[in-house]
Protein backbone atom coordinates (compact mmCIF):
# COMPACT_ATOMS: atom_id res chain seq x y z
CA UNK A 1 0.00 0.00 0.00
CA UNK A 2 2.45 2.04 0.45
CA UNK A 3 4.05 2.22 -2.72
CA UNK A 4 0.90 2.87 -4.26
CA UNK A 5 -0.83 6.71 -4.94
CA UNK A 6 -3.98 7.02 -3.27
CA UNK A 7 -6.93 8.75 -5.28
CA UNK A 8 -9.77 10.17 -3.47
CA UNK A 9 -12.71 10.32 -6.10
CA UNK A 10 -14.77 12.97 -7.38
CA UNK A 11 -17.35 12.42 -10.01
CA UNK A 12 -14.98 13.24 -12.87
CA UNK A 13 -12.57 10.50 -11.82
CA UNK A 14 -11.68 7.11 -13.84
CA UNK A 15 -10.84 4.23 -11.97
CA UNK A 16 -9.00 2.41 -14.12
CA UNK A 17 -7.44 -1.34 -13.32
CA UNK A 18 -3.81 -0.01 -12.31
CA UNK A 19 -1.41 0.18 -9.13
CA UNK A 20 -3.60 2.53 -7.75
CA UNK A 21 -5.92 3.03 -4.66
CA UNK A 22 -9.07 4.69 -5.25
CA UNK A 23 -11.20 5.66 -2.46
CA UNK A 24 -14.83 6.68 -3.44
CA UNK A 25 -18.23 7.66 -1.62
CA UNK A 26 -21.36 5.54 -2.52
CA UNK A 27 -22.98 8.65 -3.28
CA UNK A 28 -21.08 9.63 -6.14
CA UNK A 29 -20.27 6.16 -7.86
CA UNK A 30 -23.34 6.40 -10.46
CA UNK A 31 -21.33 9.78 -11.92
CA UNK A 32 -17.86 7.88 -12.00
CA UNK A 33 -16.55 6.07 -14.98
CA UNK A 34 -15.18 2.85 -13.53
CA UNK A 35 -13.45 0.14 -16.01
CA UNK A 36 -12.27 -2.60 -13.94
CA UNK A 37 -10.50 -3.32 -10.48
CA UNK A 38 -8.55 -5.86 -9.16
CA UNK A 39 -9.52 -5.82 -5.87
CA UNK A 40 -12.80 -4.36 -4.30
CA UNK A 41 -13.55 -3.68 -0.63
CA UNK A 42 -17.36 -1.91 0.28
CA UNK A 43 -17.49 -0.70 3.22
CA UNK A 44 -20.87 -0.18 5.52
CA UNK A 45 -22.19 -2.51 1.99
CA UNK A 46 -25.46 -2.53 3.51
CA UNK A 47 -25.85 0.63 1.01
CA UNK A 48 -26.22 -1.53 -1.36
CA UNK A 49 -29.21 -3.77 -0.17
CA UNK A 50 -31.59 -2.17 -2.77
CA UNK A 51 -30.61 -3.47 -5.77
CA UNK A 52 -32.98 -0.93 -7.39
CA UNK A 53 -31.56 1.97 -6.30
CA UNK A 54 -28.66 3.64 -8.85
CA UNK A 55 -25.93 3.36 -6.98
CA UNK A 56 -26.84 -0.33 -5.83
CA UNK A 57 -27.06 -1.10 -9.59
CA UNK A 58 -23.81 0.66 -10.60
CA UNK A 59 -22.00 -1.60 -7.23
CA UNK A 60 -23.05 -4.36 -8.84
CA UNK A 61 -21.92 -4.15 -12.04
CA UNK A 62 -18.12 -2.61 -11.09
CA UNK A 63 -15.86 -6.18 -12.38
CA UNK A 64 -13.32 -6.90 -10.33
CA UNK A 65 -11.37 -10.56 -9.31
CA UNK A 66 -11.76 -10.01 -5.75
CA UNK A 67 -15.00 -8.83 -3.21
CA UNK A 68 -14.30 -7.91 0.06
CA UNK A 69 -17.52 -6.84 1.76
CA UNK A 70 -17.59 -4.96 5.45
CA UNK A 71 -20.69 -4.11 7.48
CA UNK A 72 -21.26 -4.07 11.38
CA UNK A 73 -25.11 -3.63 10.26
CA UNK A 74 -25.79 -5.97 7.01
CA UNK A 75 -29.25 -6.94 7.94
CA UNK A 76 -30.80 -3.52 9.59
CA UNK A 77 -34.64 -4.78 9.62
CA UNK A 78 -35.13 -7.98 8.07
CA UNK A 79 -33.77 -10.64 6.52
CA UNK A 80 -34.61 -10.24 3.00
CA UNK A 81 -32.40 -7.29 2.81
CA UNK A 82 -29.13 -9.37 3.01
CA UNK A 83 -29.88 -11.34 -0.33
CA UNK A 84 -28.43 -9.56 -2.72
CA UNK A 85 -25.44 -8.19 -1.09
CA UNK A 86 -24.45 -12.26 -0.57
CA UNK A 87 -25.60 -12.70 -4.07
CA UNK A 88 -22.87 -10.67 -5.44
CA UNK A 89 -20.20 -12.39 -3.27
CA UNK A 90 -21.77 -16.28 -4.57
CA UNK A 91 -24.70 -16.53 -6.57
CA UNK A 92 -24.78 -20.14 -6.08
CA UNK A 93 -25.48 -20.53 -1.84
CA UNK A 94 -29.22 -19.58 -1.79
CA UNK A 95 -30.31 -20.15 -5.44
CA UNK A 96 -33.17 -17.07 -6.76
CA UNK A 97 -34.69 -14.70 -4.90
CA UNK A 98 -38.11 -16.16 -4.87
CA UNK A 99 -36.53 -19.45 -3.10
CA UNK A 100 -34.43 -17.20 -0.57
CA UNK A 101 -37.95 -15.46 0.49
CA UNK A 102 -39.97 -18.71 0.75
CA UNK A 103 -37.21 -20.00 2.77
CA UNK A 104 -35.91 -17.63 4.84
CA UNK A 105 -38.61 -14.40 5.01
CA UNK A 106 -41.75 -16.45 5.81
CA UNK A 107 -43.09 -15.66 2.13
CA UNK A 108 -46.97 -14.89 2.62
CA UNK A 109 -49.19 -13.84 -0.37
CA UNK A 110 -51.36 -11.22 0.69
CA UNK A 111 -54.15 -8.89 -1.16
CA UNK A 112 -50.83 -6.99 -1.80
CA UNK A 113 -48.78 -8.94 -3.17
CA UNK A 114 -45.80 -11.10 -1.80
CA UNK A 115 -44.99 -10.20 1.72
CA UNK A 116 -41.53 -11.26 1.99
CA UNK A 117 -40.81 -9.26 5.06
CA UNK A 118 -40.72 -12.06 8.46
CA UNK A 119 -38.61 -14.52 9.09
CA UNK A 120 -38.03 -18.39 9.23
CA UNK A 121 -35.29 -20.90 9.65
CA UNK A 122 -32.56 -18.46 10.93
CA UNK A 123 -30.51 -21.20 12.42
CA UNK A 124 -30.10 -22.53 8.88
CA UNK A 125 -29.64 -19.14 7.45
CA UNK A 126 -26.77 -18.25 10.02
CA UNK A 127 -25.01 -21.22 9.32
CA UNK A 128 -25.28 -21.18 5.42
CA UNK A 129 -23.81 -18.36 5.49
CA UNK A 130 -20.94 -18.78 8.51
CA UNK A 131 -19.70 -21.93 6.36
CA UNK A 132 -19.77 -19.73 3.34
CA UNK A 133 -19.30 -15.83 2.82
CA UNK A 134 -19.57 -14.25 6.14
CA UNK A 135 -17.10 -13.57 9.15
CA UNK A 136 -18.77 -11.91 12.06
CA UNK A 137 -16.61 -10.71 15.04
CA UNK A 138 -18.48 -9.37 18.26
CA UNK A 139 -17.35 -6.56 19.91
CA UNK A 140 -17.13 -9.21 23.10
CA UNK A 141 -14.75 -11.21 20.61
CA UNK A 142 -12.34 -8.39 19.67
CA UNK A 143 -12.78 -6.17 22.74
CA UNK A 144 -12.25 -8.11 25.35
CA UNK A 145 -12.11 -4.93 28.12
CA UNK A 146 -15.31 -3.40 26.48
CA UNK A 147 -17.56 -2.48 29.28
CA UNK A 148 -21.57 -3.51 29.21
CA UNK A 149 -24.33 -1.59 27.25
CA UNK A 150 -27.61 -1.65 29.38
CA UNK A 151 -30.94 -0.44 27.95
CA UNK A 152 -33.90 1.23 30.20
CA UNK A 153 -37.00 2.50 28.44
CA UNK A 154 -38.57 5.57 30.47
CA UNK A 155 -42.36 6.24 29.70
CA UNK A 156 -44.03 9.30 30.12
CA UNK A 157 -47.76 9.80 30.48
CA UNK A 158 -49.04 11.95 27.24
CA UNK A 159 -52.26 13.23 25.66
CA UNK A 160 -54.27 10.39 25.80
CA UNK A 161 -56.68 11.74 22.82
CA UNK A 162 -53.98 12.07 20.73
CA UNK A 163 -51.81 8.79 21.33
CA UNK A 164 -55.10 6.99 20.65
CA UNK A 165 -55.85 8.87 17.09
CA UNK A 166 -52.18 8.17 16.58
CA UNK A 167 -52.42 4.39 17.05
CA UNK A 168 -55.61 4.53 15.09
CA UNK A 169 -53.88 6.30 12.12
CA UNK A 170 -50.98 3.42 13.16
CA UNK A 171 -53.65 0.34 12.57
CA UNK A 172 -55.08 1.85 9.46
CA UNK A 173 -51.59 2.19 7.69
CA UNK A 174 -50.87 -1.07 8.96
CA UNK A 175 -53.92 -2.71 7.00
CA UNK A 176 -52.71 -0.10 4.18
CA UNK A 177 -49.60 -1.73 3.88
CA UNK A 178 -48.06 1.12 4.54
CA UNK A 179 -48.50 2.96 1.68
CA UNK A 180 -47.21 6.73 1.42
CA UNK A 181 -50.71 8.44 0.95
CA UNK A 182 -51.37 6.03 4.15
CA UNK A 183 -48.57 7.57 6.35
CA UNK A 184 -48.80 11.18 5.44
CA UNK A 185 -51.29 11.65 8.74
CA UNK A 186 -49.56 9.09 10.95
CA UNK A 187 -45.94 11.05 10.48
CA UNK A 188 -47.48 14.05 10.90
CA UNK A 189 -48.88 13.70 14.35
CA UNK A 190 -45.86 11.73 15.61
CA UNK A 191 -44.15 14.92 14.79
CA UNK A 192 -46.53 16.72 16.66
CA UNK A 193 -46.73 14.36 19.63
CA UNK A 194 -42.53 14.55 19.85
CA UNK A 195 -43.04 18.09 20.03
CA UNK A 196 -45.39 17.34 22.87
CA UNK A 197 -43.01 15.60 24.60
CA UNK A 198 -40.34 18.12 24.43
CA UNK A 199 -40.78 19.59 28.57
CA UNK A 200 -41.03 16.11 29.72
CA UNK A 201 -37.32 15.47 28.14
CA UNK A 202 -36.22 18.52 29.16
CA UNK A 203 -36.73 17.61 32.69
CA UNK A 204 -35.55 14.54 32.42
CA UNK A 205 -31.85 15.83 30.72
CA UNK A 206 -31.58 18.56 33.43
CA UNK A 207 -32.59 16.23 36.23
CA UNK A 208 -29.70 13.83 34.73
CA UNK A 209 -26.55 16.71 34.28
CA UNK A 210 -26.89 17.44 37.93
CA UNK A 211 -25.27 13.96 37.95
CA UNK A 212 -23.71 13.56 34.98
CA UNK A 213 -21.41 15.96 32.85
CA UNK A 214 -21.87 15.50 29.12
CA UNK A 215 -24.75 13.39 27.67
CA UNK A 216 -25.71 12.58 24.19
CA UNK A 217 -29.16 13.47 22.68
CA UNK A 218 -30.55 11.65 19.64
CA UNK A 219 -34.13 12.76 17.95
CA UNK A 220 -35.69 11.89 14.64
CA UNK A 221 -37.79 14.89 13.48
CA UNK A 222 -35.98 18.45 12.44
CA UNK A 223 -38.30 20.47 14.91
CA UNK A 224 -37.44 18.22 17.69
CA UNK A 225 -34.21 18.73 17.42
CA UNK A 226 -33.92 22.55 16.65
CA UNK A 227 -35.80 22.86 19.48
CA UNK A 228 -33.92 20.95 22.04
CA UNK A 229 -31.19 22.93 20.44
CA UNK A 230 -32.36 26.30 21.41
CA UNK A 231 -33.92 25.30 25.21
CA UNK A 232 -31.24 23.42 26.07
CA UNK A 233 -28.28 26.13 24.97
CA UNK A 234 -30.27 28.80 27.59
CA UNK A 235 -28.10 26.83 30.23
CA UNK A 236 -25.50 24.11 28.45
CA UNK A 237 -23.23 24.39 25.45
CA UNK A 238 -24.76 22.21 22.79
CA UNK A 239 -23.10 21.00 19.60
CA UNK A 240 -25.49 19.40 16.91
CA UNK A 241 -24.92 17.45 13.42
CA UNK A 242 -28.32 16.81 11.41
CA UNK A 243 -28.78 16.37 8.03
CA UNK A 244 -27.73 20.33 6.94
CA UNK A 245 -24.68 20.28 8.78
CA UNK A 246 -21.57 20.13 6.37
CA UNK A 247 -18.90 17.92 6.89
CA UNK A 248 -16.50 19.84 8.61
CA UNK A 249 -18.64 21.34 11.05
CA UNK A 250 -19.91 18.07 11.67
CA UNK A 251 -16.07 16.75 13.01
CA UNK A 252 -15.72 20.41 14.77
CA UNK A 253 -18.64 19.49 17.07
CA UNK A 254 -17.51 16.71 17.21
CA UNK A 255 -14.42 17.77 18.80
CA UNK A 256 -15.83 20.41 20.76
CA UNK A 257 -17.73 17.41 22.46
CA UNK A 258 -15.14 15.20 22.92
CA UNK A 259 -12.01 17.50 24.01
CA UNK A 260 -13.66 20.87 24.35
CA UNK A 261 -16.26 22.45 26.82
CA UNK A 262 -19.51 21.58 25.63
CA UNK A 263 -21.30 19.24 27.55
CA UNK A 264 -24.48 18.45 25.27
CA UNK A 265 -24.34 16.58 21.82
CA UNK A 266 -27.56 16.32 20.35
CA UNK A 267 -27.87 14.29 16.65
CA UNK A 268 -30.17 13.15 13.88
CA UNK A 269 -30.42 9.65 14.38
CA UNK A 270 -29.75 9.04 10.77
CA UNK A 271 -27.05 11.67 10.50
CA UNK A 272 -25.31 10.61 13.16
CA UNK A 273 -25.65 6.63 12.80
CA UNK A 274 -21.83 5.95 11.04
CA UNK A 275 -18.30 7.43 11.97
CA UNK A 276 -18.53 9.16 14.80
CA UNK A 277 -17.32 8.66 18.09
CA UNK A 278 -18.87 10.27 20.78
CA UNK A 279 -16.89 8.24 23.76
CA UNK A 280 -16.39 11.44 26.01
CA UNK A 281 -19.97 10.14 27.71
CA UNK A 282 -21.57 7.12 28.19
CA UNK A 283 -25.17 8.10 28.71
CA UNK A 284 -27.08 8.47 25.38
CA UNK A 285 -31.08 9.19 25.09
CA UNK A 286 -33.13 9.12 22.17
CA UNK A 287 -35.85 11.53 22.61
CA UNK A 288 -37.44 9.79 19.89
CA UNK A 289 -37.16 6.23 17.74
CA UNK A 290 -36.40 5.19 14.08
CA UNK A 291 -38.52 2.61 12.46
CA UNK A 292 -35.24 0.50 11.87
CA UNK A 293 -33.50 -1.10 14.41
CA UNK A 294 -30.42 -1.12 12.68
CA UNK A 295 -30.70 2.74 12.48
CA UNK A 296 -30.86 2.80 16.87
CA UNK A 297 -28.15 0.96 17.32
CA UNK A 298 -25.78 2.10 15.11
CA UNK A 299 -26.42 5.57 16.82
CA UNK A 300 -26.61 3.84 20.35
CA UNK A 301 -22.73 2.37 19.60
CA UNK A 302 -21.26 6.12 19.25
CA UNK A 303 -20.95 6.17 22.28
CA UNK A 304 -19.99 2.28 23.06
CA UNK A 305 -16.88 1.74 21.05
CA UNK A 306 -13.39 1.86 20.91
CA UNK A 307 -12.33 4.44 23.56
CA UNK A 308 -15.05 3.71 25.99
CA UNK A 309 -14.56 2.81 29.61
CA UNK A 310 -17.49 3.26 31.07
CA UNK A 311 -20.60 1.07 30.84
CA UNK A 312 -22.88 2.58 28.34
CA UNK A 313 -26.52 3.64 29.65
CA UNK A 314 -28.88 3.69 26.87
CA UNK A 315 -32.92 5.54 27.72
CA UNK A 316 -35.55 5.34 25.22
CA UNK A 317 -38.09 8.11 26.39
CA UNK A 318 -41.27 7.11 25.15
CA UNK A 319 -45.35 8.35 25.79
CA UNK A 320 -46.82 5.36 27.22
CA UNK A 321 -48.99 3.24 24.70
CA UNK A 322 -47.62 5.44 21.78
CA UNK A 323 -46.55 4.04 18.35
CA UNK A 324 -42.72 4.98 19.27
CA UNK A 325 -43.18 2.19 22.49
CA UNK A 326 -45.24 -0.11 19.73
CA UNK A 327 -42.29 1.01 17.48
CA UNK A 328 -39.33 -0.09 20.49
CA UNK A 329 -41.08 -3.09 21.39
CA UNK A 330 -41.19 -4.73 17.19
CA UNK A 331 -37.69 -3.74 16.96
CA UNK A 332 -36.50 -5.65 20.23
CA UNK A 333 -38.34 -8.47 18.50
CA UNK A 334 -36.43 -7.55 15.19
CA UNK A 335 -33.07 -7.10 16.69
CA UNK A 336 -33.56 -11.00 18.30
CA UNK A 337 -34.14 -12.12 14.65
CA UNK A 338 -30.81 -10.13 13.32
CA UNK A 339 -29.06 -11.20 15.88
CA UNK A 340 -29.96 -14.84 15.39
CA UNK A 341 -28.95 -14.77 11.80
CA UNK A 342 -25.74 -12.69 12.50
CA UNK A 343 -24.77 -14.34 15.69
Amino acid sequence: IEDREIIICNSKTDINNDNKIYIINYDILAKVNIDKVDVLIADEVHYAKNKTAQRSKTFYKIKTNRKIYLSGTPIMNRPSEIYHIIKSLDKNIFGTQFEFWKRYCDLKETKWGKDYSGASNLEELNYKLRSSVMIRRMKDEVLKDMPDKIRQVIKFEGNKKLIDQEMMLYSTAKNDNFKPSSMADIVKLRQEIAIKKIPQILDYVNDTLENESKLIIFAHHKEVIETLERELSKEHEVVKIDGSVSQEDRQNAVDRFQKGTANIFLGSIRACSEAITLTASNHVIFAEIDWTPGKNIQAEDRAYRIGQKNTVNITYLVYENSVDEYILNTNITKEEVINTVLK
